[in-house]
């Protein structure tokens, strides 16, 4: 009898060891596979970041030439033809381009609004913090 006792402690080490080499395995997997995640999504959000900044060059490009063009021919053909003055020309074709700009800036925030970064990386980590919690909860009533 005495014999059996004494390989239990050896046997109860190795399987705690055992167990928490399989633990710390599955973490480093599982950080492993969010990394993943996130890098993914970081790829995501930098090529937002490119195509916005591409698309606010393109609005500042596009009101600069609205409005010389537009300040030009609206300008001359109003003054020569309505004997307007040139300070109530200038100031129409300004609150036209203002209005465009306003236009291009509630575009420019849908756009932004419609996701928002490392969304799917914290909705896994929230995921990952309950059943961890849980876990915890029902492992402690086990031993």
């Amino acid at each position: 009898m005495n014999s059996s006792y004494d390989s239990l402690p050896s046997t109860r080490n190795t399987n705690i060891a055992q167990r928490f080499l399989g633990l710390l395995t599955q973490l480093v997997q599982h950080g492993l596979e969010l990394f993943s995640l996130a890098s993914l999504e970081a790829q995501d959000v930098l090529k937002q970041i490119f195509c916005s900044l591409i698309l606010l060059v393109a609005i500042i490009a596009a009101l600069l030439i609205g409005y010389f063009s537009l300040l030009a021919t609206i300008m001359i053909s109003a003054v020569h033809q309505f004997n307007c003055s040139w300070s109530l020309v200038l100031g129409m074709i300004a609150l036209i381009h203002f209005f465009a700009a306003l236009v291009f800036l509630i575009l420019l925030r849908r756009y932004y609004a419609s996701s928002l970064p490392f969304e799917k990386t914290i909705l896994e980590i929230k995921y990952d913090l309950q059943a961890f919690s849980s876990n915890s909860l029902s492992d402690a009533n086990n031993f």
